[in-house]
């Protein structure tokens, strides 16, 4: 990753760093108040779907199954890529494999839960709009 980004330390990186990091944060943002909008209850931490929670489908989550962790990562290569450290981008990489288990156990759970959610797989991506990473 780093090899196709500006030099750590420079302006460019910086800024691209930055925006990263903003925009991981606009979208962790704008998916709590689409649970909020939906779901009138904010998102649970614990992969544990909520008792009479709702499968929501609208918004980023058309596109992205957990655009929270989207964000927060968005977020966290941002910062990464704005200090240029290396020790920083390795724990972006961690908190991603973190993210992957929870999402995938997460996943397990919804899919016993809401008769609908294994299709709704099939058309989002994980983390990605397109992809299952």
């Amino acid at each position: 990753m780093f090899f196709v980004l500006p030099q750590s330390g420079t302006w460019l990186a910086h800024i691209v760093g930055l925006i990263m990091a903003v925009v991981g944060l606009v979208i962790v943002l704008y998916a709590i108040f689409e649970h909020q909008r939906v779901g009138k209850k904010l998102p649970n931490v614990a992969p544990t779907p909520k008792e009479g929670g709702n499968l929501i489908t609208s918004g980023l989550y058309t596109y992205i199954r957990h655009p929270i962790y989207s964000g927060v990562l968005l977020g966290a290569f941002g910062i990464a890529v704005f200090q240029g450290e290396i020790v920083t981008f390795l724990l972006a990489v961690a908190l991603y494999i973190l993210f992957s288990i929870k999402s995938r156990y997460e996943e397990s759970l919804l899919k016993t839960t809401f008769a609908g959610y294994a299709q709704y797989m099939t058309r989002t991506g994980r983390f990605i709009p397109g992809l299952n990473l």
